[in-house]
């Protein structure tokens, strides 16, 4: 995304994680977003864990999150990435369930 000079962005995203383990388990991950490649250590991640009880599987939770930026002009990449937080179940991430898809939304506020 081209950001103009005397701007500044505005990042959005939401979405979900479901837990795809049978049983008592839980699934657990880091989603963070990234402008150029780099993940934001502000304010930019969260931690999401999915928890099976012993009577609901495939539980879902959500994540949401804004963060401002204030870039140099030129061209700048924005993502969302996820990864797992280690030693737990498995979990999916966005994919093509509905309930799940994540969201990212970019908005170039002009000063």
């Amino acid at each position: 995304i081209n950001v103009p000079a005397n701007a500044i962005v505005l990042v959005t995203t939401s979405g979900g994680v479901q837990c795809t383990a049978a049983g008592v388990a839980f699934g657990a991950v880091d989603v963070g977003i990234h402008v150029d490649g780099v993940v934001s250590t502000q304010a930019g991640q969260q931690e999401i864990i999915a928890s099976n009880t012993q009577a609901v599987a495939q539980m879902i939770a959500y994540w949401s999150m804004t963060k401002t930026y204030t870039l140099a002009a030129g061209n700048h990449t924005f993502d969302v990435r996820v990864k797992d937080a280690g030693g737990n179940a498995d979990a999916n991430v966005s994919g093509t369930n509905p309930l799940i898809q994540a969201v990212l939304t970019v908005t170039i506020i002009k000063l």
